[in-house]
């Protein structure tokens, strides 16, 4: 599979969400380089596929994905399932096991997740307990464009949710009681923050998971809009989006490690009655994994993944 780039990255007719322009919006804020970080290995997220290659250097499965590479002309490179083509979908769910569920069926699960946890925490309304569920743990598993999380579209249509009462997302749900229940800026800034951080997601491949976060990010922006606040200041910005970096990470759910990434192995060799330096050796290039880190955001510490 091969991903080609036409039209300078433009979105197809009739999607009025536009994630290569977001890509660049953020290039431009500084925010693309915060979206790109991997907090485990303390460097970028890498492709984790192969479909990118064709593109040239930097676009391999496990070198890191670069701002360049995705914002200016290379914004389009990024693209959401419902652009990609037939072919290449049924590949991704052979090759990966990537399938998008459809919206209602996602609004049935979490319907179904939010009246067992209302019910063993004794909660009749969200509306009379919303800082509670609020601050409610949630995680979405294999996310990839994390409709679970956000519904700023449909992910197996490319239609998008206009109306955002209508927005089903377990992020959404939170953002939205805020916006009904803030008694100002502020406090929807504080109870905003307080939903993102305990709202989780990991994802294997590093365009989904790119385009996971700017959609959580860009869900904050429509909601504090819709509440009627002024938007984001730079600072806001650049903390939203070092949180979003933390709560949506890279990894593989069956090892609990990041995908292999490029680096720089160097063989030990020990030297008898030396010692003053005993890390001589060659250096290979070889791939490297490591154990995948979030943020727990009460004690502020980073921990690593496990079950």
């Amino acid at each position: 599979m091969v991903v080609t780039v036409s039209d300078e990255g433009k979105e197809e007719e009739g999607m009025t969400v536009s994630i290569p322009e977001e890509l660049n919006r953020y290039a431009l804020m500084g925010i693309l380089p915060i979206l790109l970080a991997d907090r485990s290995t303390g460097e970028n997220i890498v492709w984790a596929t192969h479909a990118y290659e064709g593109l040239g250097d930097g676009y391999g499965a496990i070198e890191e994905m670069q701002p360049k590479l995705v914002s200016g002309s290379h914004a389009g490179v990024i693209r959401r399932r419902a652009q990609k083509d037939k072919e290449e979908q049924c590949l991704l769910t052979r090759q990966h096991a990537e399938v998008f569920t459809p919206v209602r069926i996602c609004a049935m699960m979490i319907d179904y997740a939010d009246s067992a946890w209302m019910a063993s925490n004794g909660i009749q309304r969200l509306e009379d307990d919303w800082q509670c569920y609020v601050s409610s743990l949630r995680l979405e598993i294999t996310c990839g464009e994390a409709p679970y999380l956000v519904n700023r579209y449909d992910a197996e249509t490319g239609e998008e949710v206009a109306d955002i009462e209508n927005r089903i997302g377990i992020l959404d749900r939170k953002l939205r009681l805020i916006s009904h229940n803030a008694r100002n800026r502020e406090e929807w800034l504080d109870w905003a923050t307080k939903a993102v951080e305990t709202t989780y997601g990991y994802e294997y491949q590093g365009d989904n998971l790119l385009i996971a976060r700017v959609n959580v990010l860009r869900d904050i922006e429509d909601y504090l809009t819709f509440a009627g606040y002024e938007g984001l200041s730079q600072d806001e910005y650049e903390r939203f989006a070092t949180i979003i970096s933390w709560n949506l990470w890279q990894m593989d759910g069956l090892t609990y490690m990041t995908p292999a990434r490029a680096g720089v192995a160097v063989s030990a060799q020990l030297f008898l009655f030396d010692d003053d330096d005993v890390s001589g050796g060659d250096a290979t290039e070889t791939t490297l994994k490591e154990p995948a880190k979030i943020r727990d955001w009460k004690t502020d510490c980073a921990v690593k993944f496990d079950k």
